[in-house]
């Protein structure tokens, strides 16, 4: 099957930068307040339920959170 992935580039479009990966879809990136972090769902190849997870605006440091048998979607940083 398909997958969506995150994507990093400049507002004219040019150096894009792939942040995420297979074998998920990886979808609605949120940026934090001091543009160091990335909130955004992710959905393992084969299965049905999403999970919110954060990474570095590098797409490095990728780290689950909220509860693993949860079906989470369309992460939102808090003021």
């Amino acid at each position: 099957g398909s997958t969506t992935q995150i994507y990093l580039m400049n507002p004219d479009g040019s150096n894009i930068t792939l942040l995420t990966g297979e074998p998920a879809s990886n979808s609605a990136p949120d940026w934090s307040r001091d543009g160091a972090w990335i909130a955004f769902t992710s959905r393992p190849a084969g299965t049905s339920m999403s999970q919110l997870y954060v990474m570095q605006a590098d797409g490095s440091n990728v780290i689950r959170v909220g509860p693993e048998l949860a079906n989470d979607e369309y992460p939102a940083w808090q003021p």
